[in-house]
């Protein structure tokens, strides 16, 4: 069972924002590698495919987390009134 939704949800969000940061800057230093060998807008789609990928998780598993929370608190508050 989680303890606080909030801390973890701010917790992904800031581990998604510091990943992308880190990408990001990286990614001056390697396309400018791989432009001399001509695959420099590879690594741009890619590197975009890939961040909308993860960006999609986050969301992905917040509603996952909101509808899988509900169920479980409308089951336990019905169980327990009689």
């Amino acid at each position: 069972m989680r303890d606080n939704p909030l801390k973890e949800f701010l917790s992904a969000l800031t581990r998604r924002l510091g990943v992308t940061a880190g990408l990001t800057l990286m990614s001056i230093p390697v396309n400018a590698a791989f432009d001399e060998i001509g695959i420099g807008e590879l690594y741009d789609i890619a590197l975009i495919v890939f961040l909308c990928i993860y960006w999609f998780g986050l969301f992905e598993s917040l509603y996952n987390s909101n509808s899988s929370g509900r169920t479980s608190d409308v089951t336990a508050k019905g169980s327990g009134a009689v």
